[in-house]
């Protein structure tokens, strides 16, 4: 997941090609299917794109500007400022007032407010209004309780004792956002050391026993650095400076930080090999980032391939890989559960990684270990890797389209009907 300054989102209509063959268990046999088989062919043949249907009577006029996959839920901005969410409402994920009924097409956020920037976390979901003042609502961090609770919030909530931020990441028990001149404050739990206050804390625990947060209001992260973007993992985060440098802290876990240690720091360390970034994106294990060349780099853990780099293995590696993407040159990264997908100055998306629910896009239900091209002859604006089993991406025309596994109705179809596809589907317009 990866924060940026501002940013937007926009919608459509119903399913396309869509295949349910593979077995939700991982390391069940993956086949594409005859439909899956088929589809690619028809594709590839010219005879029909993977791209959705235009339903007549659809409304026109709307468009989205970016979109953010979460763990089963994803969130929209459209053209106008408006936010949208949909999949899983588990906790209030959805923030429209109307706790614990998700759904496969897009409800908008409750309250007036505009917004320029969302994180769909797994716990919760931020957003960063027009004027600056931050959002969110679920199962805040900072906020004891769990999904089971009656604690979490069911729409907005301002984030207290904040500046005004211009970016916000979050995941499931830390956020960040960027105020203006790119100041970067963190709040949540610290007991990696993830807000890089520049200490590790005991974790706070609730009644149950369930570790939240020690921190609801933002900390100032030290160094003095000014950043352009940041990108939250759920017990560590990176980051990007106005000079181009990368920066990650807190959990180490597979070399994540990226700085050739498996050490934790509490503060921002620059990460190995002297790179000039233009993106960053944190998985769950592992980082990949954009350098100013239009090469991608990826680290930390690569069980599924999803460093790109030719292979899978279970070593950590703490020191950025160059992604084997042939010559595509990329513009854009974004490092999901266990998989990884990147647009490409041309626009066009490519996924690489875990791939047994779809989430690549490829029109098979397998792992690839470098980038493949999404099946859909769209052009994207913004591609988004899910926190598990889905992926999502704007096309340049202000539509979203989804692909994975939709057991919440996260990529658009009717969960009762459909259960996964491995190419894109339309979402629905508000």
């Amino acid at each position: 997941m990866n924060a940026a300054p501002s940013g937007m989102v926009n919608g459509a209509t119903a399913p396309a090609l869509a295949t349910s063959t593979a077995s939700p268990h991982r390391g069940a046999i993956r086949t594409p299917g005859l439909l899956g088989v088929l589809s690619v062919v028809l594709i590839a043949a010219g005879v029909f794109s993977a791209s959705c249907r235009q339903d007549v009577n659809e409304p026109a006029a709307f468009r989205f500007a970016t979109v953010e996959a979460g763990v089963s839920h994803n969130c929209g901005i459209g053209e106008d400022a408006t936010l949208y969410c949909w999949g899983s409402d588990a906790g209030g994920l959805l923030g429209d007032g109307l706790p614990l009924q998700g759904g496969h097409r897009p409800r908008r956020v409750a309250g007036s407010e505009r917004f320029s920037a969302v994180a769909a976390g797994r716990r919760l979901t931020c957003a960063v209004a027009v004027d600056g003042v931050p959002y969110c609502w679920g199962n805040p961090v900072g906020e004891p309780g769990d999904f089971v609770s009656s604690s979490f919030l069911p729409e907005p909530a301002a984030v207290p004792g904040t500046p005004r931020f211009e970016a916000i990441d979050a995941r499931e028990t830390v956020a960040c956002g960027i105020a203006a001149g790119g100041a970067l404050y963190c709040w949540g739990s610290n007991g990696f050391g993830q807000l890089g206050t520049g200490a590790a804390e005991a974790e706070c625990l609730d009644p149950g026993g369930i570790p939240n947060p020690c921190h609801p209001e933002p900390q100032a992260v030290v160094g003095g650095i000014r950043f352009t973007m940041v990108s939250t993992g759920d017990d560590y985060a990176c980051g990007i400076s106005v000079d181009s440098v990368g920066y990650c802290w807190g959990r180490s876990a597979f070399g994540r930080l990226g700085n050739g240690s498996l050490e934790r720091r509490a503060s921002p360390t620059p990460i190995a090999g002297d790179l000039t970034l233009i993106g960053i994106s944190t998985g769950f294990g592992h980082v990949c980032a954009v350098a100013a060349d239009e090469a991608a780099y990826c680290w930390g853990y690569n069980g599924f391939g999803q460093l790109g780099i030719g292979t899978a293995d279970t070593l950590a590696h703490a020191s950025p890989l160059r992604v084997e993407g042939g010559s595509v040159r990329f513009r854009s990264i974004s490092a999901g559960g266990s998989h990884t997908c990147a647009l490409a100055t041309d626009g066009r998306a490519y996924c690489w990684g875990w791939g047994d629910f779809g989430q690549l896009g490829t029109g098979f239900h397998e792992d690839s270990h470098n980038p493949q091209a999404v099946v859909s002859g769209l052009t994207f604006s913004n591609v988004s890797a899910g926190e598990a089993w889905h992926t999502c991406g704007t096309s340049v025309d202000g539509k979203i389209y989804c692909w994975g596994r939709n057991e919440d109705g996260e990529i658009g179809l009717d969960p009762v009907e459909t259960g996964q596809s491995a190419v894109p589907v339309r979402i629905a317009s508000p």
